[in-house]
């Protein structure tokens, strides 16, 4: 996606927000820009989770092994 493409295609859409000036067009630019690294950022955490279920479910199958801590009494 191109940010300027984007926000361009928003403010024509809503000529209201040109009343500001070139702070609309930053404004457009970044709030694409902040959106699109939102969406991603929800990728990667979605990835995370994923990974770590996985992890966690392989190491739920695993039969613990106790190790004593270092300095513990035995029993």
């Amino acid at each position: 996606m191109d940010p300027a493409a984007e926000a361009a295609r928003r403010l024509e859409a809503d000529p209201s927000m040109l009343l500001c000036g070139p702070l609309s067009v930053l404004h457009a630019v970044l709030d694409v820009v902040v959106r699109a690294y939102g969406e991603a950022a929800e990728t990667v955490r979605a990835a995370l989770d994923r990974l770590e279920d996985r992890v966690l479910a392989a190491l739920a199958c695993r039969p613990h092994r106790g190790h004593p801590l270092p300095g513990a009494r035995g029993p």
